[in-house]
């Protein structure tokens, strides 16, 4: 039986669910060079999960490698619904795909993992693209935002949420980091993309705009308390209107971006 396979310079298409109902006592999967989607099918691809999806036996998948990969919103979702023990992940030279979707009025590309408590999450080039339908152009995505459930830290940090005035109890999830992806080398697009971290002053205006839920107060927001007064690039400001990737967790111990 498969247990930590490596799938190495295949150039296939490899549907996640066949892996999880074929290979049963799979603890480790290193995928490099092809393409992992939750549908392999072209007519099915950028679906979401069916109810049946989410009825299926649950497995104990804990490692996944990703190498110049291919994959979809959809992939992540569904992995972290069976595969509650995943604890460990990296993400290298992979391109993750969706078809667009709005958090209030900007786009966002969700990878749901909101049932995986990772020890380690590694992120490197990795690249992420929306399209209001699969056969339009997609728009590539340069803000990254983590997040991980509320309950998942510890009693001192909830106390002083408890404590807290501004404490936001309507939204599970609590953001933890913003990153923004740029060339290795600037202006050349065939270099790898890096990741850096975000100011805390830039991801806490950033996170508001985001969360707010009316367009008119947002823009209101933004004109009047960053440009003017110089609190933001004007590059990021047009990263903002390409929408952002929020990849929620349960709970990320360590990150790894470099």
């Amino acid at each position: 039986m498969l247990v930590n396979p490596e799938i190495n310079s295949c150039d296939v298409s490899i549907e996640l669910k066949n892996i999880l109902d074929n290979c049963v006592a799979l603890k480790e999967l290193r995928f490099f060079d092809g393409e992992l989607l939750f549908y392999t099918s072209i007519e099915n691809r950028g679906s979401k999960p069916k109810e049946q999806d989410y009825q299926e036996q649950k497995h104990g998948l804990r490692v996944l490698e990703l190498d110049n990969v291919l994959t979809s919103a959809e992939m992540f979702s569904h992995l972290s619904f069976r595969c509650r023990g995943l604890e460990y992940m990296e993400l290298k030279s992979t391109s993750i795909q969706s078809v667009i979707g709005t958090s209030g009025r900007i786009p966002l590309l969700l990878l749901d993992m909101s049932y995986s408590s990772f020890k380690v999450l590694k992120l490197f080039d990795i690249r992420c693209t929306l399209s209001e339908d699969q056969l339009l152009e997609s728009r590539f995505i340069k803000l990254i935002l983590l997040s991980q459930l509320k309950d998942s830290r510890s009693s001192n940090e909830k106390k002083k949420c408890t404590d807290s005035s501004s404490a936001d109890i309507t939204h599970p999830f609590r953001n933890l980091t913003w990153f923004k992806l740029f060339h290795e080398i600037e202006d050349d697009v065939d270099t790898d993309m890096r990741l850096r971290q975000l100011p805390e002053q830039e991801s806490r205006i950033i996170s508001k705009y985001c969360r707010s839920s009316d367009l008119r107060e947002s823009d209101n927001f933004l004109k009047t308390n960053t440009w003017l007064n110089g609190e933001l690039s004007q590059d990021l400001e047009s990263d903002i209107q390409d929408g952002y990737v929020e990849l929620r967790c349960k709970k990320i111990a360590r990150c790894h971006t470099s």
